[in-house]
Parts: structure tokens; C-alpha cells; sequence
């Protein structure tokens, strides 16, 4: 598993849309920052028609072939008391689309990887780790990322929070906020 960690910067009116909605969610606005991060981070992981998500596409660019990123979720670290945004890659390795081959994921291209994040997203990119099991991270994930939905399903913002609809009921594709931040 690779940790890919960044600062946090918020766009002028993006700011203003998150400090509402930490005031409508009666939450700091660190975790509405957070939550915001974490929503950009499902919607870069959704697959297109050509069955590639936005990371897929990111590294592809990088590797200068056709890959399959890894699945990557989203955590938040702390950080000497301050809550930071992560990326969670759960492979060491991408995999050639046409070959199946895979490719062990450099430094070189991590480091180019959070560069390009970092210009794209205005996140600051501040360093990558490689992990050696779950145990070594000091985050807890989220129970119900966007694969526990089934795919083309709509999400529906039920408060605020993305929820989809299995034919019986709305189920949450997030955690409590609480819940799924660093216990």
C-alpha cells in the first residue's frame, strides 16, 4: 500500500461553499474540507464509457501506456494534530490494459503522480510512503466507499451525503464523518 499525502488549499469560492456547509452540517471546517476531498475522490474514481476513471487516465499520461490504477480511496492522516488528506493506493503496481502485465510503481512515478495532482487539484503535494500492511497506517477507511454501489447507479445527496438506491432502500456511500476519520 502507498500513502501519497497532501496539504490542504481551498480555491476561493470553493472555501466559501465549504464553510456553508460546515455551518448547515454543524461540523469544523476541517472535516467539511475533508468530506469535500473525499467526494472529489470518488468522482475521480468512477469509470467512464471506455472504462477508465480519472487516476487511470492520470497515470496512463505518466506511464505513457494504457494502465489500470490501482484502486485508490481516500484517508486522512493526522498530522501533529492537524487532519490531512490522503490517497490510499492498495497496490504497489499498475497493470498494462492490452498485456496484463504489471508494472511496479516507481518513486519517480508517484512523485510525478502527486506533482500532477497537485497542479490539477491545487492540493499541495507533500510526500508519498510505502506501507508495508494495513496495520502500519494510522487511519481507519471508510466502510462504504463508491464500489459498494452498483455500477451506473445514481447517487442521490440525502443531507447533504451521497446515498444510492439498491431496489429496496438508500444506503449511505459514506460513513459518519466521525465515524470514519481517525479513531
Amino acid at each position: 500500500m502507498i500513502s501519497i499525502h497532501f496539504g490542504k488549499q481551498l480555491a476561493g469560492s470553493m472555501y466559501d461553499e465549504v464553510q456553508d456547509w460546515a455551518i448547515e452540517c454543524d461540523m469544523s471546517i476541517e472535516d467539511a474540507t475533508n468530506d469535500c476531498y473525499k467526494y472529489m475522490t470518488w468522482s475521480l474514481s468512477e469509470v467512464n464509457n471506455n472504462w477508465q476513471s480519472h487516476f487511470d487516465i492520470m497515470f496512463s499520461n505518466i506511464y505513457e501506456s494504457l494502465v489500470n490504477a490501482p484502486v485508490i480511496t481516500f484517508s486522512i492522516t493526522d498530522s501533529d494534530g492537524l487532519k490531512t488528506p490522503t490517497l490510499l493506493l492498495h497496490s504497489n503496481y499498475l497493470k498494462e490494459r492490452c498485456t496484463s502485465k504489471k508494472h511496479l510503481i516507481s518513486d519517480e512515478i508517484l512523485k510525478t503522480f502527486g506533482e500532477d495532482f497537485e497542479y490539477q487539484f491545487g492540493l499541495e503535494f507533500l510526500g508519498f510512503e510505502h506501507s508495508k500492511n494495513k496495520s502500519d497506517l494510522s487511519i481507519s477507511p471508510t466502510k462504504n466507499d463508491h464500489r459498494s454501489r452498483p455500477r451506473n447507479s445514481v447517487i442521490y445527496l440525502i443531507n447533504k451525503k451521497p446515498h444510492y438506491y439498491d431496489g429496496k432502500r438508500f444506503l449511505p456511500i459514506v460513513s459518519d464523518s466521525k465515524r470514519s476519520l481517525i479513531q
